[in-house]
């Protein structure tokens, strides 16, 4: 959702001390003007760093809320953002619509207030559609095209890195696997190895066993 920038204002001027106050107003400007949301956020969040020590109540504004002016960046390209940001279309419409009901001062039912407000708001959206245009909305297609084929390829890029990382994750399985195996293999040579280097020594010992006995009959 998207918090009225102006109101916003309003609040933060309500915890400021008033030699802050040109400043503040300087860099929540400055902030909103920005055209992309991270180095708004970042200069809303730089404003909360530099109060923090002498003005905590209004820091904790800021950290906690601000961001909450941001919306627009995500719901608009930015030729809309400064008809988007504030509250402003809404209450001209509501105090449009309050003015001429005062005209009428009293409907005879709901239906007739029902019918006169709505031929006045199908008014003024063919103006702004077609006359007078509030909105331009190809660059609003436009947008939404951009921001789901920026959606489409970012969910490309988390399959084919998922995909990435089952495969380096199999890799690392059958290298384990072969390693084991290997391990294994060559467990089992050093113990065929020793064994056979056991019977080697045996039949030494057998052989020298027999010639002490040869050399000791042919003595006797």
């Amino acid at each position: 959702w998207q918090r009225c920038q102006r109101h916003f204002t309003v609040n933060v001027m309500d915890h400021a001390p008033k030699s802050k106050r040109d400043d503040l107003y300087d860099r929540l400007k400055t902030a909103w003007d920005s055209k992309e949301y991270e180095d708004a956020k970042a200069v809303l969040d730089q404003i909360a760093e530099d109060y923090q020590d002498e003005h905590p109540k209004l820091a904790e504004l800021i950290s906690e809320h601000a961001w909450e002016t941001l919306g627009v960046y995500h719901a608009a390209p930015p030729a809309h953002h400064k008809r988007l940001r504030t509250s402003n279309m809404i209450e001209r419409v509501n105090q449009e619509l309050k003015r001429r009901s005062k005209v009428v001062r009293i409907f005879p039912n709901p239906k007739s207030c029902l019918r006169l407000f709505t031929a006045l708001l199908k008014e003024w959206h063919e103006d702004w559609a077609y006359g007078r245009i509030y909105l331009k909305m190809d660059l609003l297609e436009d947008f939404e095209a951009e921001k789901k084929a920026q959606k489409e390829a970012e969910i490309q890029a988390k399959i084919r890195k998922q995909q990435e990382e089952k495969a380096a994750r199999e890799q690392a399985e059958v290298a384990r696997r072969q390693k084991l195996e290997d391990e294994t293999k060559a467990r089992a040579e050093a113990a065929a190895k020793a064994k056979e280097e056991v019977k080697a020594r045996a039949r030494a010992q057998q052989a020298a066993k027999e010639c002490c006995q040869s050399a000791k009959w042919d003595t006797v």
